[in-house]
């Protein structure tokens, strides 16, 4: 089998792994520690490095949990600010969460995105 093509090009990956989701993620939204996309106000383990396919809920899906990646905002987003997930797994502003924005982003534009994981 091919490997799939990773969705973060030009990312630093510094902890990357992989984990058996339990249902279908998007790339770039972030995952909890049950394996579901986290939800806003839930503890975030990694973000997903490309789409699910029905084989990955089988054989796995690399999730990046420390590192730098580009990802799209869910709310806008100010650079230095802390960011949770929001109810579709995307980043917003807000609380003590898995990542720091390292630019400015409009809702839905990409934001790059210091992960450290959750504290």
């Amino acid at each position: 089998m091919a490997e799939q093509e990773n969705y973060f090009r030009g990312a630093i990956e510094t902890l990357a792994y992989t984990i058996i989701p339990k249902e279908q993620i998007k790339a770039g939204q972030a995952v909890g520690f049950d394996g579901r996309i986290a939800k806003a106000g839930q503890a975030v383990q990694g973000v997903a490095a490309h789409d699910t396919d029905e084989f990955d809920l089988e054989r796995g899906l690399k999730i990046v949990a420390i590192g730098q990646v580009d990802l799209m905002a869910g709310s806008a987003i100010k650079q230095g600010d802390a960011l949770t997930p929001d109810d579709d797994g995307l980043p917003k502003s807000g609380g003590n969460g898995f990542g720091i924005a390292l630019s400015n982003a409009d809702k839905g534009g990409l934001v790059k995105v210091l992960l450290r994981g959750s504290l």
